[in-house]
């Protein structure tokens, strides 16, 4: 049984207008280790963990992830382009209010 992990992921923190952020970017799980619910896991407990609001980036040719994260109730708020990638992303929001049926 193949393992399930994360090949890379970068974390950091910031403080903007007096709230603490927490950020988690380029997260890559290994291809065949896919399909085993780890993004789902890992966007559930963020979830649990938020404010109430979650955002992320992901860039726009990334079908694969941007149907992930709208499945899982991330709405698009913005498109932009990322300079250094030269390559058009899309911001996603999650709110605890939306999830709510």
């Amino acid at each position: 049984k193949a393992s399930t992990r994360i090949t890379q992921y970068g974390l950091g923190q910031t403080h903007h207008a007096d709230q603490f952020f927490v950020v988690v970017f380029d997260v890559d799980v290994v291809q065949s280790t896919r399909l085993r619910r780890i993004g789902t896991q890992l966007l559930d407990w963020a979830k649990t963990q938020s404010t109430g609001k979650l955002w992320l980036l992901a860039f726009a040719r990334n079908a694969i992830a941007c149907a992930f994260y709208e499945k899982h109730g991330f709405k698009i708020i913005a498109r932009g382009f990322e300079p250094n990638w030269q390559l058009a992303d899309i911001k996603y929001q999650w709110t605890a209010t939306d999830a709510v049926v």
